[in-house]
């Protein structure tokens, strides 16, 4: 098992130091080992989160110096199951690693102040960042996301939900202030673009437009829909994006659906 005193930041920042320099995919399975073994160590969860936030720049530096090689050539072969590729278990082991440390600071609520406070809002803006990114690889490579990605996502918002620490629909306070709700709203956007045969295509589109579209995206309740038709659904309960139903709603679920901004919803429907 990983030691705390394995994981300290002078040797972590050490062991990175000697990754510069290296080709970027070359860095991936030591990258990937640290963060297996962050998962393991026992350590306080503010040194959890400096361990995390010295991994973080070494870890979008490979992921954005592997993006600018071409993620295409990731891609697999039309019909082809493989394992995941190592871009896609970087960011999920990221994922998991500041989930992990989410749920520690949750287990001690008084710590939510002060600077656990700045902990707690980095970790959960590195959270929606990650999952975006995964959300644009399995764009841009074609691969579907890791097995749980979606659910995960899910989960985290209704969680912050049921904790009250958000109200959907209520923006955020301050311009500064992080809006989990854009966030997630930004990801279901790039997911409903993912089903699309030309998604790549479309994924240049967006990207300039996404922040105002999901500003312009309102999540609604499932239980006001019924019995309306043409509906994009965001199903908590399974591990995938948002979907359009071509029929009837006839029942409530567990999610939202989501009222789209005009320009938005005729992309998705106009022919490429």
């Amino acid at each position: 098992m990983a030691t705390t005193s394995n994981m300290n930041r002078a040797g972590l920042l050490q062991r990175l130091t000697a990754l510069k320099g290296g080709s970027a995919r070359k860095a991936f399975p030591p990258l990937i080992l640290e963060l297996d073994n962050l998962g393991l160590a026992r350590m306080p969860v503010a040194q959890r989160v400096k361990a995390l936030r010295t991994l973080k720049t070494p870890v979008l530096g490979a992921l954005r110096a592997l993006s600018r090689i071409g993620s295409q050539q990731s891609a697999p072969p039309n019909g082809a199951t493989e394992a995941m590729a190592l871009e896609q278990r970087l960011m999920m082991l990221m994922c998991k690693r500041l989930r992990q440390a989410l749920a520690e600071l949750h287990r001690d609520q008084d710590q939510r102040q002060g600077k656990y406070q700045s902990h707690w809002e980095w970790v959960v803006e590195y959270l929606l960042i990650f999952h975006e990114r995964q959300a644009v690889y399995s764009i841009e490579s074609g691969r579907p996301p890791p097995a749980g990605t979606w659910f995960d996502l899910h989960d985290l918002f209704v969680q912050f939900v049921i904790l009250g620490t958000i109200k959907v629909g209520q923006r955020a306070a301050g311009e500064d202030a992080l809006d989990v709700e854009q966030g997630y709203k930004r990801i279901l956007l790039l997911g409903l673009l993912d089903r699309l045969a030309d998604r790549r295509i479309r994924l240049e589109v967006v990207s300039p437009q996404l922040e105002y579209w999901a500003w312009e995206t309102r999540l609604l309740d499932p239980m006001q829909a019924v019995g309306r038709d043409g509906l994009f659904v965001v199903e908590t309960a399974k591990d995938g994006p948002p979907r359009h139903i071509d029929g009837i709603l006839t029942e409530p679920f567990r999610g939202w659906t989501l009222q789209l901004p005009p320009a938005f919803e005729e992309l998705l429907s106009e022919p490429c």
